[in-house]
């Protein structure tokens, strides 16, 4: 992804974070984080603005509807309190902000060897994280359907960058 950070301007996430959760609840958080990521840090978009954030749930897969019903209500607000109030915890003050292990908060911007380290020594100490019990939606639809698998590869493909690693506790440490 192209990083320009002279186009990204301060501004209230709180939406976008509501966005997150509803697109957890019908399976496509991940798509919708690289959305609203690449529309902030490269683009340069406001994801503060509901037609941003309409925009950015449908090409995720969301509903248009759902979308626009989560941006009109308070659905989803004591979840991102609640993801505050984590954060908050842990000593975050600032974004981005890494908590890896449960250990203090680093500055989200580190270079990939500075990542890789701070991700090898947490393994070991790794616990998963607590999670406030998810209420469900107001109004669920199914998740789209997902598209048939692919054949596996016939070589081994090579592990993400430790950037992306996730907190599930699946993946080994990265070498």
């Amino acid at each position: 992804m192209a990083l320009n950070p002279h186009l990204a301007r301060p501004v209230n996430t709180f939406d976008a974070h509501r966005l997150c959760h509803l697109a957890a609840d019908h399976g496509v958080a991940d798509t919708m984080v690289e959305r609203l990521l690449h529309a902030y840090h490269t683009e340069g978009l406001d994801i503060a603005e509901p037609q941003t954030l309409e925009r950015l749930g449908n090409a995720a897969g969301l509903d248009p509807g759902d979308v626009r019903t989560l941006l009109g209500g308070n659905e989803y607000a004591e979840r991102v309190r609640a993801d505050e109030r984590r954060a908050a915890e842990y000593g975050v003050t600032g974004v981005p902000s890494l908590v890896i292990g449960g250990q203090p908060p680093v500055s989200g911007v580190q270079t990939p060897d500075e990542l890789h380290r701070l991700l090898n020594n947490a393994w070991p100490h790794w616990t998963p994280p607590r999670r406030p019990p998810r209420s469900p939606p107001a109004a669920r639809r199914p998740p789209p359907a997902a598209p048939p698998a692919a054949a596996p590869p016939a070589t081994p493909i090579a592990a993400p960058p430790a950037a992306m690693a996730d907190d599930s506790g699946d993946q080994p440490p990265i070498r």
